[in-house]
């Protein structure tokens, strides 16, 4: 993605040049971790690493931070959340492959048929340019009062956003893991994202996977999600048992027998 144009965020020449060394460096390395089966898949036809060399570990999630857990008023009214409306979340950055464009058009959809929405998109602003450029496009729209635009935000009420939520969405084109979606999961949210890159490996047959292009299938199950109190407590319990695979512990575990296996050859 960082040879597309239309993906490109490198700010300065010296962030090609330091990412051109980093893949350099990473060709002459003993041994990669790669955090899915994806990332593996691109070392080795980007980098022409051998598949032998690349182990998969997959990230974890810290189940003592992110659980279910009670909306309180007074987050309610921190954060200025109407219980009369339903509440869309998406976290993370406006960086372009995160197809943030595609959302704010099936947004428009969904209003037409489900007025009392609101999206919350969680995530201080890191690329100046296409913040400015997604802020006109929801200005052209007409959705400055369906989209709520919040800065980061203390941990214990990131959790809180997660559970609050009544479907999380995530329509990325391109992830190395894909840590949201799977925080989500782990609080119960029911969780919609695209069938892209590594997300398919993260959330499994626990969320509403949909092509990251087709705005009408968004809209569409977004609205199907809202609607449907069954589904959305099936995707709620799956979402749970699915997040519990993944833990730190496991992750540091499978990561500490490649060091081993690793000294044990050059030794």
């Amino acid at each position: 993605m960082r040879d597309d144009p239309e993906q490109n965020v490198y700010r300065h020449f010296y962030d090609r040049m330091i990412d051109a060394q980093a893949m350099h460096n990473l060709r002459r390395a003993d041994c990669l971790i790669a955090i899915s089966a994806f990332t593996k898949k691109m070392l080795v036809e980007r980098l022409g690493c051998s598949a032998e060399k690349v182990q998969v570990v997959l990230n974890g999630v810290d189940h003592e931070i992110f659980k279910p857990v009670s909306v309180t008023e007074a987050f309610r009214r921190r954060y200025r959340l109407d219980p009369q409306y339903r509440y869309l979340l998406y976290v993370g950055s406006e960086n372009p492959r995160k197809n943030l464009a595609s959302l704010v058009r099936a947004l428009v959809k969904v209003k037409a048929r489900i007025p009392n929405i609101r999206l919350l998109k969680l995530g201080t602003p890191e690329y100046l340019g296409n913040f400015q450029r997604l802020k006109k496009q929801i200005h052209d729209l007409d959705l400055e009062d369906e989209l709520v635009f919040i800065d980061s935000v203390p941990l214990e009420d990131l959790v809180m956003f997660y559970s609050l939520a009544d479907v999380f969405l995530f329509p990325s084109l391109n992830e190395g893991f894909g840590l949201p979606p799977l925080e989500a999961m782990a609080c119960a949210a029911p969780v919609l994202c695209s069938n892209a890159a590594s997300l398919p490996e993260v959330v499994g047959d626990a969320a509403v996977m949909l092509d990251a292009l087709d705005v009408q299938g968004w809209a569409d199950a977004i609205c199907e999600t809202l609607g449907n109190q069954t589904l959305r407590q099936d995707l709620r319990a799956k979402g749970l048992r699915r997040a519990g695979h993944f833990t730190w512990e496991k992750t540091a575990r499978e990561t500490m027998a490649v060091y081993a296996q690793v000294g044990q050859v050059q030794g």
